[in-house]
């Protein structure tokens, strides 16, 4: 599965970021610089000005969605009923 992205600026060329399988959810990091990306029971950071895949953080089950706002220093990640991180 390809993921695209692209900025909305002139001739800007499309993004694609690999997946190994659906996203569950996509969210801004904080800083507004990486698209964080629910797949499977791992969070995945991709560079939004060049694709690199940055961290990988493991969670314990399937992510079920994400939520960020740019400027908030948090993520939440929800599992299941509960809200993990």
């Amino acid at each position: 599965m390809m993921l695209g992205t692209m900025d909305a600026a002139d001739g800007a060329k499309p993004l694609k970021l690999p997946l190994p399988e659906p996203p569950s959810g996509m969210a801004l990091s904080p800083d507004g610089r990486s698209l964080l990306v629910g797949v499977g029971a791992a969070l995945r950071s991709y560079a939004l000005a060049d694709g690199r895949t940055g961290p990988l953080y493991p969670f314990p089950g399937p992510i079920g969605a994400l939520a960020g706002q740019p400027g908030v220093p948090w993520v939440l990640v929800a599992q299941g009923s509960s809200v993990v991180a």
